[in-house]
């Protein structure tokens, strides 16, 4: 104690103007402390100055004569020190903290300035919800009431329809069962008026028509014959292009999805990784770099990218996504999805060449403007199938730019991590560092957002509206078809029911003596029936085309028939 007397009042004072102290008098909020935070950390920095000077005066002189009790004091001056030297630490990281509350009370209130945003916007919405629900309740109730009188009005109305119904179907059996029974009696009336006209042509001598009745029974036959056989080829071959057709789309549909889903896939990996090269970006625009060399508090690691390591960090989870995408052109995977491209090129192929053989045969026949305008059609379509196979082929290759963006984007973060790796994890970015890794940044997300709209631009479209096309196309091929066998069917059968009045009309005429020798009128209809059946012929021989028209016995029923 009379050590520490001995210093007195003039010697404490002394002590606060060593070199590297300042005047413990001086003006706290003098402009060397920008803030109050950083006053007070001035102040116990001159005060502690001040007490290690007393203590190490004290130290000194009672080490004179007492050593032991120099190094209890020492040991005094060392923990007091060390406390002194805790104290603007942990200040400062008061000071980072607030940093950060202010940085996260800023986001938290755009966030709240946005959701009071879209809170208005919603209530506007549920304002208009409920006008419209409210007319909308006015409507229902008006209806309610019509409702419930047409419901009133539809029970007394369906014992109406049942009995309408039930009289609807037995009309519909009687006029069947007529109908039938006509066709019946038609035949049989036919059968019995061709034998009894042969017969009073046999009393009359017109013996002709006995060999003309049967020349048109077997015309009637041969004809009928070649009109299903061309009916069975068509067909046949229709039968052989929808097969075709639907193998070709199960394989191209299915490989086609598979390349959307990986696209997709694609697209949402990249806009996450374009948001976060986006927050990297952010984080490393930091107002005052020096707040790292301060402290490593880990809350700045939430808002700024201080170091190699938390870059690395994110480098390597970008690497990882554009590994993954650019992986459909490197692995062995591509090799398997370009041979199931070339394989539905082979069927497409298959199908459109079949198609065609198929209208062009027809497209000679009597209906060739209509078959002309389905080729038409179906070589446009043939177009757009080509499109569809090129723009996959093109995606599978990597050739609208995918690969290659992305291969070089995946060179530059490989180039990228590895230096970072290379280096201390905990070392500082320097400012070049930092103004390199933002260009950086920049051209990467400008990369990525390239990326992420050539993947958008899918086969979707195409693989939706294509297969559909081709469908309906077949559909019309079938429906013609169809149309083209019913129609010579008919006229085959009405050039045999007009064939067979005309004999019967004229022997009729003929028994009872109505005939006159200058009535031409029969013959004039003779020549046209002659006529009629001559261009159904022709045009019958000019729909079979070139298919083998064989009869039952091994006769050419082109040679028959004519």
């Amino acid at each position: 104690m009379r050590a520490l007397a001995s210093i007195g009042a003039e010697g404490v004072d002394g002590l606060s103007d060593e070199p590297g102290s300042s005047n413990r008098n001086a003006d706290v909020s003098a402009p060397t402390y920008p803030t109050d935070l950083h006053a007070f950390i001035g102040i116990i920095r001159e005060e502690q100055r001040i007490y290690d000077a007393v203590l190490a005066e004290l130290v000194r002189q009672c080490a004179v004569s007492m050593i032991e009790r120099g190094q209890l004091l020492a040991e005094v001056r060392r923990r007091y020190a060390g406390m002194f030297r805790r104290i603007p630490l942990h200040v400062r990281n008061m000071h980072t903290e607030l940093q950060a509350q202010r940085k996260l009370s800023a986001r938290l209130a755009e966030e709240l300035r946005r959701a009071r945003e879209t809170a208005r916007d919603l209530a506007h919405g549920v304002d208009l919800v409920r006008a419209h629900d409210a007319e909308v309740a006015q409507r229902a109730g008006e209806a309610a009431h019509r409702i419930v009188r047409a419901v009133t009005a539809a029970e007394g109305a369906d014992e109406v329809v049942r009995e309408y119904r039930a009289l609807y179907a037995m009309q519909r059996r009687r006029l069947e069962t007529a109908l039938s029974k006509a066709e019946r009696d038609k035949s049989i009336w036919m059968d019995a008026a061709t034998a009894l006209a042969i017969r009073v042509g046999e009393e009359h001598g017109v013996r002709d028509l006995v060999k003309l009745q049967q020349e048109e029974e077997g015309r009637l036959r041969c004809a009928a014959k070649i009109a299903v056989l061309v009916s069975e080829a068509n067909s046949r071959d229709m039968e052989l292009v929808a097969d075709q057709v639907a193998r070709w789309k199960r394989q191209l549909i299915a490989l086609s999805q598979r390349v959307v889903e990986e696209d997709k896939a694609g697209v949402e990996a990249l806009s996450v990784m374009g948001k976060a090269m986006q927050a990297v970006l952010r984080g490393l625009e930091v107002n005052d770099p020096g707040v790292f060399a301060a402290t490593h508090h880990p809350l700045l690691e939430v808002f700024y990218i201080r170091d190699a390591r938390a870059a690395g960090e994110h480098l390597s989870d970008w690497l990882e996504v554009c590994s993954r995408v650019a992986s459909r052109f490197t692995s062995d995977s591509y090799l398997a999805l370009r041979e199931d491209l070339l394989s539905a090129r082979r069927l497409s192929d298959g199908w459109l060449e079949s198609a065609i053989r198929l209208l062009n045969r027809n497209a000679q026949s009597t209906a060739s403007a209509r078959y002309g305008t389905m080729r038409d059609t179906l070589t446009r379509v043939a177009r757009d199938v080509e499109r569809w196979c090129d723009k996959l082929a093109a995606r599978l290759a990597g050739e609208d730019g995918v690969a290659s963006a992305s291969v070089a984007l995946q060179n530059q973060l490989e180039d990228r991590v590895a230096a970072y790796t290379a280096r201390e994890g905990d070392l500082s970015l320097v400012e070049q560092e930092r103004s390199a890794m933002r260009e950086s940044l920049t051209t990467w997300g400008q990369l990525v957002g390239a990326l992420r709209e050539t993947l958008s631009n899918t086969t979707e479209t195409e693989q939706a509206k294509i297969p559909s096309r081709i469908d309906s196309w077949l559909n019309r091929v079938q429906d013609q078809l169809s149309t083209d066998a019913d129609a010579r069917h008919e006229e085959n059968a009405r050039l045999h029911s007009a064939a067979v009045e005309w004999m019967v009309g004229l022997l009729v005429n003929i028994k009872s003596a109505a005939l006159k020798p200058d009535d031409r009128r029969w013959d004039r209809a003779y020549h046209q029936l002659c006529h009629e059946i001559t261009v159904f012929t022709a045009n019958l021989m000019q729909d079979a085309g070139s298919i083998e028209m064989q009869a039952d016995d091994g006769r050419d029923l082109r040679e028959v028939t004519q």
